[in-house]
């Protein structure tokens, strides 16, 4: 029995003994290295980011005097009600 698996041992390991070693297709070196060559992330130009940048400071500046604007209507406004208020409330005559 031990003898049976050591001479399958011995000729699984030497039945590769004369076999040549696995060899890739020539182009395969080339494609590798165009993949690898090849950008991943998509590159964005100056003057893209120039515009990008305009856009932005735009809109931070539009947004910035619409909320100045509102903060000094709703003060007027905040004036306005508090005198009509006061006009009301001293008007009533709860009993």
């Amino acid at each position: 029995m031990q003898n049976n698996k050591e001479n399958w041992k011995n000729k699984v390991l030497t039945s590769m003994k004369d076999s040549t070693s696995a060899k890739p297709r020539p182009e395969l070196f080339d494609l590798i290295k165009g993949k690898i060559d090849k950008p991943k992330a998509k590159v964005i130009s100056l003057t893209q980011w120039r515009m990008i940048a305009a856009v932005a400071a735009t809109l931070i500046f539009i947004n910035s005097y619409a909320l100045y604007t509102y903060a000094q209507n709703d003060n007027l406004n905040t004036s306005q009600t508090t005198d009509s208020s006061l006009q009301l409330i001293s008007d009533y005559n709860i009993y």
